[in-house]
Protein backbone atom coordinates (compact mmCIF):
# COMPACT_ATOMS: atom_id res chain seq x y z
CA UNK A 1 0.00 0.00 0.00
CA UNK A 2 1.55 3.49 -0.97
CA UNK A 3 0.72 5.91 2.18
CA UNK A 4 1.96 8.69 0.07
CA UNK A 5 -0.04 8.61 -2.79
CA UNK A 6 -3.78 9.12 -2.19
CA UNK A 7 -5.31 12.74 -1.14
CA UNK A 8 -7.32 11.72 2.25
CA UNK A 9 -8.37 15.48 2.76
CA UNK A 10 -11.84 14.11 3.03
CA UNK A 11 -10.90 12.88 6.57
CA UNK A 12 -9.36 16.34 7.96
CA UNK A 13 -12.13 17.77 9.15
CA UNK A 14 -10.61 21.11 9.26
CA UNK A 15 -9.75 21.24 5.76
CA UNK A 16 -11.07 24.14 3.61
CA UNK A 17 -11.25 26.04 6.69
CA UNK A 18 -9.44 29.65 7.03
CA UNK A 19 -9.54 29.46 11.01
CA UNK A 20 -6.04 29.42 11.91
CA UNK A 21 -6.89 26.51 14.32
CA UNK A 22 -8.90 24.72 10.95
CA UNK A 23 -5.92 24.99 8.41
CA UNK A 24 -4.86 21.64 6.38
CA UNK A 25 -2.01 19.57 7.96
CA UNK A 26 0.62 20.87 5.39
CA UNK A 27 0.68 24.38 7.21
CA UNK A 28 1.98 24.04 10.41
CA UNK A 29 5.34 22.82 12.10
CA UNK A 30 5.42 21.15 15.14
CA UNK A 31 6.76 22.75 18.30
CA UNK A 32 8.60 21.30 21.23
CA UNK A 33 6.29 21.46 23.77
CA UNK A 34 4.25 18.91 21.87
CA UNK A 35 5.99 17.78 19.42
CA UNK A 36 5.83 14.19 20.84
CA UNK A 37 2.22 13.77 20.34
CA UNK A 38 0.67 16.22 18.36
CA UNK A 39 2.34 15.07 14.95
CA UNK A 40 0.10 11.21 14.60
CA UNK A 41 -3.36 11.17 13.34
CA UNK A 42 -6.22 8.44 13.19
CA UNK A 43 -5.21 8.51 9.59
CA UNK A 44 -1.93 6.73 8.72
CA UNK A 45 -1.69 9.25 5.42
CA UNK A 46 0.49 12.57 6.26
CA UNK A 47 2.38 12.96 3.61
CA UNK A 48 -0.04 13.43 0.27
CA UNK A 49 0.82 14.23 -3.34
CA UNK A 50 -1.64 17.43 -3.26
CA UNK A 51 0.40 18.85 -0.40
CA UNK A 52 3.53 18.65 -2.66
CA UNK A 53 1.55 20.29 -5.44
CA UNK A 54 0.17 23.18 -3.35
CA UNK A 55 3.63 23.89 -2.03
CA UNK A 56 5.03 24.24 -5.80
CA UNK A 57 2.14 26.76 -6.39
CA UNK A 58 3.00 28.71 -3.24
CA UNK A 59 6.74 29.43 -4.52
CA UNK A 60 7.59 31.96 -6.31
CA UNK A 61 7.52 31.58 -10.17
CA UNK A 62 6.19 27.65 -9.78
CA UNK A 63 10.23 27.03 -9.47
CA UNK A 64 11.61 23.63 -7.47
CA UNK A 65 12.90 24.81 -3.81
CA UNK A 66 16.67 25.17 -4.28
CA UNK A 67 18.28 24.73 -0.87
CA UNK A 68 17.40 22.03 1.89
CA UNK A 69 15.57 22.93 5.49
CA UNK A 70 13.57 26.27 3.80
CA UNK A 71 10.25 24.46 4.94
CA UNK A 72 8.80 23.65 1.65
CA UNK A 73 9.88 19.79 2.09
CA UNK A 74 6.33 17.93 1.39
CA UNK A 75 7.74 15.18 3.25
CA UNK A 76 6.13 14.96 7.13
CA UNK A 77 7.51 17.46 9.71
CA UNK A 78 8.92 18.89 6.22
CA UNK A 79 11.78 16.83 7.24
CA UNK A 80 14.84 17.22 4.49
CA UNK A 81 17.76 15.00 4.07
CA UNK A 82 21.34 15.17 5.78
CA UNK A 83 24.15 13.23 5.91
CA UNK A 84 24.84 10.79 8.62
CA UNK A 85 27.07 11.30 11.87
CA UNK A 86 30.53 10.27 11.50
CA UNK A 87 30.18 8.41 14.68
CA UNK A 88 26.67 7.19 16.63
CA UNK A 89 27.14 8.36 20.48
CA UNK A 90 23.89 8.05 22.22
CA UNK A 91 22.47 11.67 22.50
CA UNK A 92 25.87 13.06 22.09
CA UNK A 93 25.85 12.50 18.72
CA UNK A 94 27.26 15.14 16.25
CA UNK A 95 25.34 16.17 12.98
CA UNK A 96 26.79 17.17 10.74
CA UNK A 97 24.22 20.22 10.16
CA UNK A 98 22.49 22.89 12.54
CA UNK A 99 19.10 20.92 14.05
CA UNK A 100 17.85 24.08 14.34
CA UNK A 101 17.11 24.44 10.74
CA UNK A 102 14.31 21.70 11.47
CA UNK A 103 13.66 18.31 11.07
CA UNK A 104 16.35 16.12 9.73
CA UNK A 105 17.09 12.54 8.18
CA UNK A 106 19.51 10.18 7.81
CA UNK A 107 19.66 7.00 5.63
CA UNK A 108 22.74 4.25 6.52
CA UNK A 109 22.83 0.39 5.70
CA UNK A 110 24.87 -0.81 8.70
CA UNK A 111 24.93 -5.06 8.64
CA UNK A 112 22.87 -7.41 6.49
CA UNK A 113 21.44 -11.19 7.38
CA UNK A 114 20.21 -14.06 6.18
CA UNK A 115 16.84 -16.16 6.27
CA UNK A 116 16.98 -19.10 5.03
CA UNK A 117 13.80 -20.63 2.56
CA UNK A 118 11.98 -23.65 3.64
CA UNK A 119 12.58 -25.58 0.27
CA UNK A 120 16.44 -26.01 1.19
CA UNK A 121 17.74 -23.13 -1.42
CA UNK A 122 20.26 -20.38 -0.96
CA UNK A 123 18.81 -18.14 1.75
CA UNK A 124 17.23 -14.93 1.44
CA UNK A 125 19.64 -11.92 2.28
CA UNK A 126 18.22 -8.59 4.03
CA UNK A 127 20.22 -5.12 4.16
CA UNK A 128 19.59 -3.45 7.39
CA UNK A 129 18.28 0.41 6.46
CA UNK A 130 18.65 2.66 9.24
CA UNK A 131 16.70 5.79 9.13
CA UNK A 132 17.50 8.59 11.82
CA UNK A 133 15.63 11.30 12.57
CA UNK A 134 16.72 14.71 14.35
CA UNK A 135 14.17 17.11 15.74
CA UNK A 136 14.86 21.12 15.83
CA UNK A 137 15.69 20.02 19.46
CA UNK A 138 18.44 18.25 19.13
CA UNK A 139 16.93 14.85 19.65
CA UNK A 140 17.12 11.73 17.58
CA UNK A 141 16.03 8.33 17.04
CA UNK A 142 16.87 5.45 14.91
CA UNK A 143 14.07 2.81 13.09
CA UNK A 144 15.79 -0.28 11.19
CA UNK A 145 13.88 -1.89 8.27
CA UNK A 146 14.78 -4.60 6.19
CA UNK A 147 15.56 -4.73 2.37
CA UNK A 148 16.21 -6.92 -0.39
CA UNK A 149 18.64 -5.63 -3.16
CA UNK A 150 15.43 -6.41 -5.45
CA UNK A 151 13.56 -3.51 -3.59
CA UNK A 152 16.91 -0.97 -3.68
CA UNK A 153 16.38 -1.43 -8.03
CA UNK A 154 12.71 -1.24 -8.09
CA UNK A 155 13.42 1.78 -6.01
CA UNK A 156 15.63 3.04 -8.54
CA UNK A 157 13.30 2.63 -11.52
CA UNK A 158 10.43 4.39 -9.67
CA UNK A 159 12.47 7.29 -9.27
CA UNK A 160 13.27 7.13 -13.17
CA UNK A 161 9.98 7.11 -13.66
CA UNK A 162 9.12 9.97 -11.39
CA UNK A 163 12.27 12.15 -12.65
CA UNK A 164 12.85 11.15 -15.91
CA UNK A 165 14.89 14.27 -16.74
CA UNK A 166 17.35 13.67 -13.87
CA UNK A 167 20.52 11.97 -13.72
CA UNK A 168 20.75 9.88 -11.54
CA UNK A 169 23.58 7.65 -10.60
CA UNK A 170 23.97 3.86 -11.93
CA UNK A 171 22.29 1.25 -9.21
CA UNK A 172 24.92 -1.58 -8.13
CA UNK A 173 25.20 -4.08 -10.71
CA UNK A 174 23.67 -7.65 -9.93
CA UNK A 175 25.85 -9.78 -9.84
CA UNK A 176 25.23 -13.38 -10.59
CA UNK A 177 28.19 -15.76 -8.65
CA UNK A 178 28.07 -19.08 -8.06
CA UNK A 179 29.73 -18.66 -4.84
CA UNK A 180 28.24 -16.19 -2.47
CA UNK A 181 30.48 -15.30 0.64
CA UNK A 182 30.04 -12.42 3.44
CA UNK A 183 32.80 -10.57 1.25
CA UNK A 184 30.76 -10.39 -1.34
CA UNK A 185 27.55 -9.36 0.79
CA UNK A 186 29.82 -6.85 2.52
CA UNK A 187 31.07 -5.12 -0.66
CA UNK A 188 27.74 -5.09 -1.96
CA UNK A 189 26.12 -3.17 1.46
CA UNK A 190 28.90 -1.16 0.85
CA UNK A 191 27.71 0.24 -2.33
CA UNK A 192 24.56 -0.06 -1.96
CA UNK A 193 25.23 2.69 1.14
CA UNK A 194 27.46 5.08 -0.99
CA UNK A 195 24.68 4.73 -4.08
CA UNK A 196 22.02 5.76 -1.78
CA UNK A 197 24.00 8.82 -0.22
CA UNK A 198 24.45 9.92 -4.26
CA UNK A 199 21.06 9.51 -4.64
CA UNK A 200 19.74 11.31 -1.39
CA UNK A 201 22.51 14.07 -2.06
CA UNK A 202 19.81 15.37 -4.77
CA UNK A 203 16.87 17.42 -3.07
CA UNK A 204 14.28 16.63 -5.55
CA UNK A 205 15.17 12.50 -4.91
CA UNK A 206 15.44 13.16 -1.54
CA UNK A 207 11.96 14.63 -1.16
CA UNK A 208 10.72 12.17 -3.80
CA UNK A 209 7.67 10.18 -2.88
CA UNK A 210 9.15 6.49 -3.91
CA UNK A 211 12.36 7.71 -0.80
CA UNK A 212 8.95 8.36 1.60
CA UNK A 213 7.49 5.13 0.48
CA UNK A 214 11.14 3.32 0.65
CA UNK A 215 12.30 4.60 3.80
CA UNK A 216 8.99 4.36 5.98
CA UNK A 217 9.64 8.11 6.36
CA UNK A 218 6.00 7.65 8.51
CA UNK A 219 6.64 5.06 10.66
CA UNK A 220 10.13 6.34 11.46
CA UNK A 221 8.68 9.49 12.72
CA UNK A 222 6.31 7.45 15.00
CA UNK A 223 8.73 5.49 16.59
CA UNK A 224 10.70 9.17 16.95
CA UNK A 225 7.80 10.09 19.05
CA UNK A 226 7.56 6.87 20.69
CA UNK A 227 11.30 6.94 21.63
CA UNK A 228 10.88 10.58 23.17
CA UNK A 229 7.46 10.47 25.32
CA UNK A 230 6.56 6.84 25.98
CA UNK A 231 3.97 7.97 28.38
CA UNK A 232 1.25 10.79 28.84
CA UNK A 233 0.27 12.10 31.54
CA UNK A 234 -2.50 10.55 33.44
CA UNK A 235 -3.95 13.75 35.50
CA UNK A 236 -6.20 15.32 32.56
CA UNK A 237 -9.30 13.45 34.18
CA UNK A 238 -9.32 14.02 37.40
CA UNK A 239 -10.76 17.68 36.44
CA UNK A 240 -12.99 16.54 33.37
CA UNK A 241 -16.88 14.71 34.20
CA UNK A 242 -18.44 13.42 31.36
CA UNK A 243 -22.37 12.55 31.52
CA UNK A 244 -22.81 11.62 28.35
CA UNK A 245 -21.74 9.01 26.39
CA UNK A 246 -22.12 10.46 22.71
CA UNK A 247 -19.87 13.26 22.92
CA UNK A 248 -17.88 13.31 19.92
CA UNK A 249 -14.62 15.01 19.71
CA UNK A 250 -13.05 15.97 16.42
CA UNK A 251 -10.00 13.77 16.14
CA UNK A 252 -8.57 15.69 13.10
CA UNK A 253 -5.68 17.66 15.30
CA UNK A 254 -4.39 20.05 12.66
CA UNK A 255 -0.75 19.73 12.92
CA UNK A 256 1.62 19.94 9.50
CA UNK A 257 4.95 22.11 8.74
CA UNK A 258 4.81 25.69 7.56
CA UNK A 259 7.34 27.49 5.45
CA UNK A 260 7.16 31.02 7.03
CA UNK A 261 7.43 29.99 10.86
CA UNK A 262 8.36 27.66 13.32
CA UNK A 263 5.68 28.36 15.96
CA UNK A 264 3.05 25.46 16.15
CA UNK A 265 -0.79 26.34 16.76
CA UNK A 266 -2.88 22.88 17.92
CA UNK A 267 -6.75 23.99 18.55
CA UNK A 268 -8.55 21.39 19.98
CA UNK A 269 -12.27 20.82 19.48
CA UNK A 270 -15.34 19.62 21.43
CA UNK A 271 -18.58 19.06 18.67
CA UNK A 272 -21.82 17.76 19.51
CA UNK A 273 -22.50 15.16 17.23
CA UNK A 274 -24.19 15.20 14.08
CA UNK A 275 -26.91 13.32 14.39
CA UNK A 276 -28.86 15.99 16.08
CA UNK A 277 -28.76 14.62 19.83
CA UNK A 278 -30.07 17.31 22.59
CA UNK A 279 -27.60 15.75 25.36
CA UNK A 280 -24.36 17.62 26.41
CA UNK A 281 -21.86 17.80 28.44
CA UNK A 282 -21.40 19.22 32.11
CA UNK A 283 -18.31 20.70 32.91
CA UNK A 284 -18.05 21.77 36.89
CA UNK A 285 -15.27 23.61 36.46
CA UNK A 286 -13.75 27.33 35.95
CA UNK A 287 -13.25 28.30 32.64
CA UNK A 288 -9.08 28.24 32.75
CA UNK A 289 -10.11 24.80 33.98
CA UNK A 290 -11.88 23.98 31.02
CA UNK A 291 -8.91 25.32 28.71
CA UNK A 292 -6.44 22.85 30.16
CA UNK A 293 -9.12 20.02 30.08
CA UNK A 294 -9.10 20.72 26.56
CA UNK A 295 -5.68 20.85 25.28
CA UNK A 296 -5.31 17.64 27.68
CA UNK A 297 -7.70 16.11 25.91
CA UNK A 298 -6.81 17.19 22.80
CA UNK A 299 -3.51 15.73 23.81
CA UNK A 300 -5.41 12.25 24.60
CA UNK A 301 -6.98 12.07 21.69
CA UNK A 302 -3.91 12.40 19.80
CA UNK A 303 -2.13 9.95 21.76
CA UNK A 304 -4.89 7.24 21.52
CA UNK A 305 -5.38 7.53 17.49
CA UNK A 306 -1.67 7.42 17.92
CA UNK A 307 -1.41 4.48 19.85
CA UNK A 308 -4.01 2.95 17.59
CA UNK A 309 -1.91 3.50 14.76
CA UNK A 310 1.13 1.76 15.98
CA UNK A 311 -0.96 -1.00 17.17
CA UNK A 312 -2.27 -1.34 13.38
CA UNK A 313 1.29 -0.75 11.80
CA UNK A 314 2.53 -3.23 14.53
CA UNK A 315 0.09 -5.86 13.82
CA UNK A 316 1.10 -5.87 10.34
CA UNK A 317 4.45 -6.17 10.88
CA UNK A 318 4.39 -8.77 13.69
CA UNK A 319 2.88 -11.04 11.11
CA UNK A 320 6.23 -10.61 8.67
CA UNK A 321 8.62 -10.04 10.74
CA UNK A 322 9.32 -12.41 13.37
CA UNK A 323 10.12 -12.03 16.71
CA UNK A 324 13.49 -11.48 18.72
CA UNK A 325 14.26 -14.26 19.99
CA UNK A 326 12.72 -16.69 17.05
CA UNK A 327 15.21 -13.55 14.99
CA UNK A 328 18.67 -14.48 17.07
CA UNK A 329 17.77 -18.63 17.41
CA UNK A 330 17.60 -18.39 13.41
CA UNK A 331 20.36 -16.64 12.84
CA UNK A 332 22.10 -18.86 15.41
CA UNK A 333 20.63 -21.68 13.18
CA UNK A 334 21.75 -19.76 10.01
CA UNK A 335 25.19 -19.19 10.91
CA UNK A 336 25.49 -22.95 11.40
CA UNK A 337 23.62 -23.68 7.99
CA UNK A 338 26.05 -21.26 6.57
CA UNK A 339 28.99 -23.14 7.66
CA UNK A 340 27.58 -26.48 6.54
CA UNK A 341 26.66 -25.14 2.83
CA UNK A 342 30.59 -23.30 2.80
CA UNK A 343 32.29 -26.40 3.22
CA UNK A 344 29.13 -28.22 0.89
CA UNK A 345 30.17 -25.63 -1.41
CA UNK A 346 33.61 -26.24 -1.18
CA UNK A 347 33.21 -29.78 -2.18
CA UNK A 348 31.25 -28.95 -4.71
CA UNK A 349 33.41 -26.57 -5.82
CA UNK A 350 36.33 -29.01 -5.48
CA UNK A 351 34.14 -31.69 -7.30
CA UNK A 352 32.89 -29.47 -9.68
CA UNK A 353 36.88 -28.98 -10.20
CA UNK A 354 37.35 -32.61 -10.81
CA UNK A 355 33.94 -32.67 -13.34
CA UNK A 356 35.54 -30.37 -15.49
CA UNK A 357 39.39 -32.09 -15.47
CA UNK A 358 37.56 -35.68 -16.46
CA UNK A 359 35.43 -33.87 -19.06
CA UNK A 360 38.22 -32.30 -20.66
CA UNK A 361 39.77 -35.53 -20.06
CA UNK A 362 36.98 -37.70 -21.80
CA UNK A 363 37.01 -34.61 -24.40
CA UNK A 364 40.33 -35.32 -25.67
CA UNK A 365 40.22 -39.24 -25.04
CA UNK A 366 36.80 -39.19 -27.29
CA UNK A 367 38.83 -36.86 -30.08
CA UNK A 368 41.59 -39.62 -29.71
CA UNK A 369 39.17 -41.92 -30.01
CA UNK A 370 37.07 -40.70 -32.45
CA UNK A 371 40.69 -39.86 -34.64
CA UNK A 372 41.38 -43.59 -34.08
CA UNK A 373 38.47 -44.88 -35.23
CA UNK A 374 38.60 -43.23 -38.39
CA UNK A 375 41.93 -44.51 -39.53
CA UNK A 376 40.62 -47.76 -38.32
CA UNK A 377 38.27 -47.35 -40.91
CA UNK A 378 40.08 -45.62 -43.75
CA UNK A 379 42.40 -49.12 -42.85
CA UNK A 380 40.06 -51.08 -42.77
CA UNK A 381 38.33 -50.06 -46.29
CA UNK A 382 42.37 -50.33 -47.72
CA UNK A 383 42.62 -53.70 -46.13
CA UNK A 384 39.09 -54.43 -47.59
CA UNK A 385 40.49 -53.84 -50.98
CA UNK A 386 43.95 -55.73 -50.48
CA UNK A 387 41.73 -58.88 -49.74
CA UNK A 388 39.85 -58.91 -52.37
CA UNK A 389 42.36 -58.48 -54.83
CA UNK A 390 44.54 -60.97 -52.39
CA UNK A 391 41.40 -63.15 -53.30
CA UNK A 392 41.06 -62.27 -57.19
CA UNK A 393 45.22 -63.47 -57.37
CA UNK A 394 44.29 -66.48 -54.96
CA UNK A 395 41.47 -67.16 -57.80
CA UNK A 396 43.91 -66.95 -60.43
CA UNK A 397 46.47 -68.81 -59.05
CA UNK A 398 44.70 -71.62 -58.36
CA UNK A 399 43.23 -71.70 -61.97
CA UNK A 400 46.92 -71.78 -62.68
CA UNK A 401 47.80 -74.18 -60.01
CA UNK A 402 45.16 -76.90 -61.27
CA UNK A 403 46.43 -77.86 -64.42
CA UNK A 404 49.97 -77.93 -62.52
CA UNK A 405 48.90 -80.36 -60.32
CA UNK A 406 47.42 -82.48 -63.01
CA UNK A 407 50.52 -82.41 -65.25
CA UNK A 408 52.67 -83.65 -61.87
CA UNK A 409 50.39 -86.63 -61.00
CA UNK A 410 50.49 -87.59 -65.15
CA UNK A 411 54.54 -86.96 -64.45
CA UNK A 412 54.20 -89.31 -61.30
CA UNK A 413 52.26 -91.46 -62.76
CA UNK A 414 54.46 -91.63 -65.79
CA UNK A 415 57.82 -91.85 -63.43
CA UNK A 416 56.28 -94.69 -61.70
CA UNK A 417 55.72 -96.59 -64.57
CA UNK A 418 58.73 -96.03 -66.05
CA UNK A 419 60.62 -97.36 -63.05
CA UNK A 420 58.66 -100.15 -63.17
CA UNK A 421 59.54 -101.13 -66.47
CA UNK A 422 62.98 -100.79 -66.13
CA UNK A 423 63.00 -102.72 -62.64
CA UNK A 424 61.68 -105.32 -64.89
CA UNK A 425 63.79 -104.88 -67.48
CA UNK A 426 66.23 -105.07 -65.09
CA UNK A 427 65.46 -108.44 -63.96
CA UNK A 428 64.86 -109.91 -67.14
CA UNK A 429 68.62 -108.55 -67.86
CA UNK A 430 69.62 -110.35 -64.34
CA UNK A 431 68.33 -113.41 -65.78
CA UNK A 432 69.36 -113.32 -69.38
CA UNK A 433 73.33 -113.28 -67.74
CA UNK A 434 75.26 -115.81 -68.07
CA UNK A 435 77.42 -117.15 -65.24
CA UNK A 436 78.76 -120.49 -65.71
CA UNK A 437 82.48 -119.85 -64.52
CA UNK A 438 84.51 -120.43 -61.58
CA UNK A 439 87.52 -118.86 -60.66
CA UNK A 440 90.27 -121.02 -59.01
CA UNK A 441 93.64 -120.23 -58.95
CA UNK A 442 93.85 -117.60 -61.68
CA UNK A 443 91.56 -120.12 -63.66
CA UNK A 444 88.62 -120.08 -64.93
CA UNK A 445 86.46 -123.95 -65.02
CA UNK A 446 83.09 -123.80 -66.86
CA UNK A 447 81.01 -125.18 -64.55
CA UNK A 448 77.14 -125.21 -65.73
CA UNK A 449 78.37 -126.11 -69.52
CA UNK A 450 80.40 -129.56 -70.19
CA UNK A 451 81.77 -127.99 -73.26
CA UNK A 452 82.90 -124.52 -74.82
CA UNK A 453 80.96 -125.26 -77.51
CA UNK A 454 77.95 -125.50 -74.92
CA UNK A 455 78.75 -122.57 -73.43
CA UNK A 456 79.31 -120.78 -76.59
CA UNK A 457 76.05 -121.38 -77.45
CA UNK A 458 74.51 -119.76 -74.09
CA UNK A 459 76.46 -116.74 -74.66
CA UNK A 460 75.29 -116.32 -78.27
CA UNK A 461 71.35 -116.40 -76.41
CA UNK A 462 72.33 -114.29 -73.79
CA UNK A 463 73.20 -112.06 -76.13
CA UNK A 464 70.05 -112.34 -78.33
CA UNK A 465 67.98 -111.74 -75.03
CA UNK A 466 70.05 -108.78 -74.14
CA UNK A 467 69.45 -107.14 -77.73
CA UNK A 468 66.05 -107.48 -77.24
CA UNK A 469 66.05 -105.69 -73.92
CA UNK A 470 67.72 -102.80 -75.46
CA UNK A 471 65.41 -102.43 -77.94
CA UNK A 472 62.81 -102.59 -75.42
CA UNK A 473 64.27 -100.06 -73.14
CA UNK A 474 65.02 -97.81 -76.35
CA UNK A 475 61.53 -98.30 -77.05
CA UNK A 476 60.23 -97.19 -73.41
CA UNK A 477 62.73 -94.22 -73.24
CA UNK A 478 61.47 -92.51 -76.41
CA UNK A 479 57.67 -93.17 -74.94
CA UNK A 480 58.91 -91.98 -71.72
CA UNK A 481 60.21 -88.90 -73.34
CA UNK A 482 57.79 -88.04 -75.41
CA UNK A 483 55.21 -88.88 -72.47
CA UNK A 484 57.65 -86.10 -70.65
CA UNK A 485 57.29 -83.80 -73.61
CA UNK A 486 54.01 -83.37 -73.29
CA UNK A 487 53.35 -83.46 -69.40
CA UNK A 488 55.85 -80.67 -69.16
CA UNK A 489 54.42 -77.54 -71.81
CA UNK A 490 52.78 -75.27 -69.86
CA UNK A 491 51.23 -72.74 -71.08
CA UNK A 492 53.83 -69.87 -71.32
CA UNK A 493 55.68 -72.28 -73.35
CA UNK A 494 58.37 -73.14 -70.12
CA UNK A 495 59.85 -76.57 -69.82
CA UNK A 496 58.78 -77.40 -66.22
CA UNK A 497 59.80 -80.99 -66.14
CA UNK A 498 63.33 -80.77 -67.07
CA UNK A 499 64.61 -82.53 -64.09
CA UNK A 500 62.68 -85.75 -64.74
CA UNK A 501 63.67 -85.56 -68.27
CA UNK A 502 67.03 -85.74 -67.50
CA UNK A 503 66.58 -88.50 -64.84
CA UNK A 504 64.90 -90.89 -67.03
CA UNK A 505 67.98 -90.37 -69.90
CA UNK A 506 70.42 -91.02 -66.87
CA UNK A 507 68.27 -94.20 -66.08
CA UNK A 508 67.49 -95.37 -69.66
CA UNK A 509 71.45 -94.56 -70.22
CA UNK A 510 72.41 -96.71 -67.38
CA UNK A 511 70.45 -99.59 -68.28
CA UNK A 512 71.48 -99.61 -72.00
CA UNK A 513 75.44 -99.26 -70.48
CA UNK A 514 74.84 -102.19 -68.39
CA UNK A 515 73.44 -104.07 -71.16
CA UNK A 516 75.89 -103.41 -73.34
CA UNK A 517 78.75 -104.09 -70.70
CA UNK A 518 76.90 -107.35 -70.30
CA UNK A 519 77.05 -108.15 -74.33
CA UNK A 520 80.85 -106.69 -73.72
CA UNK A 521 81.39 -109.51 -71.30
CA UNK A 522 79.98 -112.23 -73.48
CA UNK A 523 81.78 -111.39 -76.58
CA UNK A 524 85.03 -112.05 -74.25
CA UNK A 525 83.96 -114.88 -72.65
CA UNK A 526 83.06 -116.15 -75.99
CA UNK A 527 86.68 -114.89 -77.51
CA UNK A 528 88.07 -116.71 -74.33
CA UNK A 529 86.25 -120.11 -74.83
CA UNK A 530 87.12 -119.97 -78.54
CA UNK A 531 90.71 -119.35 -78.11
CA UNK A 532 90.66 -121.98 -75.27
CA UNK A 533 88.99 -124.37 -77.57
CA UNK A 534 91.94 -123.83 -80.73
CA UNK A 535 94.53 -124.17 -78.08
CA UNK A 536 93.12 -127.74 -76.64
CA UNK A 537 92.39 -128.80 -80.22
CA UNK A 538 96.63 -127.80 -81.18
CA UNK A 539 97.37 -129.94 -78.09
CA UNK A 540 94.97 -132.73 -79.09
CA UNK A 541 96.82 -132.51 -82.58
CA UNK A 542 99.87 -132.56 -81.06
CA UNK A 543 99.33 -135.17 -78.66
CA UNK A 544 98.17 -137.17 -81.64
CA UNK A 545 100.94 -136.39 -83.66
CA UNK A 546 103.27 -137.19 -80.86
CA UNK A 547 101.22 -140.71 -80.22
CA UNK A 548 101.42 -141.07 -84.08
CA UNK A 549 105.00 -140.52 -84.14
Amino acid sequence: MNLYAHDLSVLDYNFGFSEPYGEPFSRHTVPSAISSTAFLNEDDDVYRSSWAARNNREMPGGSPPNRRHDGSSPLPLGMDWSPPPQKWDGQGTVWPHDPLTGWSYCVTIPSWTTIPKSNGSEPVVFYTVQVGLQSPEGNYSTREISRRFNEFLELFYELKKVLPKKQLPPAPPKKVLRMKNSAFYDERKSSLEEWMEKMLSDIDVSRSVPVANFLELEAAVRSFFSDVNPQISKEVSSNITLTSSTISIAAASSVASSPHDDACYVEPELVAPRHGDNEGVELEIDKPALEKARTDMENLVVRSNQEVSEKQFLATKDEQVPTESTMMSILEENKVLMQELDASREQLQYLQKQYEEFVIKSKSDVELFVNEIKSLRGAQIDLKQECSQLMEEKSGLERLLQPEKHRMEQADIANQKLLHDYEFLQCRLKDSSVDFFVEEEDKLILESAPTADDAIELLATSDNLISLLLAEAKLLARDAEADGMAGSATPNGTDEGAGDKVLRNVLANMFVENARLRMQVNSVIRCALSAKGITEKDEDESVQEELLF
